[in-house]
């Protein structure tokens, strides 16, 4: 059977669907592990499965300035440089076969892309809901910060968020 490693954050209702997904592939027989931000690491322990700390985003996320909710989930969380390090360092430690995705952690889908990691992009709402393509959401608040972050890994600049999504399934 499979390793999956779960790249997670715990925010946008993403939890119960994930941990949804985890179960579903643990009944199959597969092996799960989790990386995320410690105040996850509770809930996700609670149901049996193994979980680490990505520390730098962590870290990240605890001193991110500026007061407000976009600004520090921006810094510690959607658009990290933090993650290029914590999913590398994550990946060596559990080695994966798949690396499942949170559709938001835009720095861990860019290290899956730069280290060519195998992974699956988890959507966890339904696209275009919360964040419509092209909106002001995404042009006005994600574009630039994840363009810089793409840069800062040596990766090519998106025009639209759900691009980051293109490079899996």
């Amino acid at each position: 059977m499979a390793h999956y490693l779960f790249i997670t954050w715990n925010g946008s209702g993403n939890q119960t669907p994930t941990l949804g997904a985890a179960q579903a592939l643990r009944a199959c027989g597969h092996d799960i592990a989790f990386a995320g931000y410690a105040s996850q690491r509770e809930r996700i322990t609670r149901h049996g499965f193994r979980f680490t700390v990505l520390e730098k985003a962590n870290a990240a996320l605890h001193h991110a300035t500026g007061g407000d909710f976009i600004a520090t989930t921006l810094a510690g969380v959607w658009a990290t440089a933090a993650h290029l390090d914590d999913v590398r360092d994550a990946t060596a430690r559990e080695t994966p076969d798949v690396l499942v995705v949170d559709c938001l952690l835009f720095g861990a889908l860019a290290a899956a892309e730069l280290h060519h990691l195998p992974a699956v992009v988890l959507v966890h709402s339904a696209p275009g809901l919360q964040v419509p393509p092209e909106g002001p959401f995404e042009q006005l608040v994600l574009r630039d910060p994840v363009n810089t972050l793409r840069a800062a890994a040596g990766l090519a600049p998106v025009a639209t968020m759900w691009e980051n999504w293109a490079h899996f399934p």
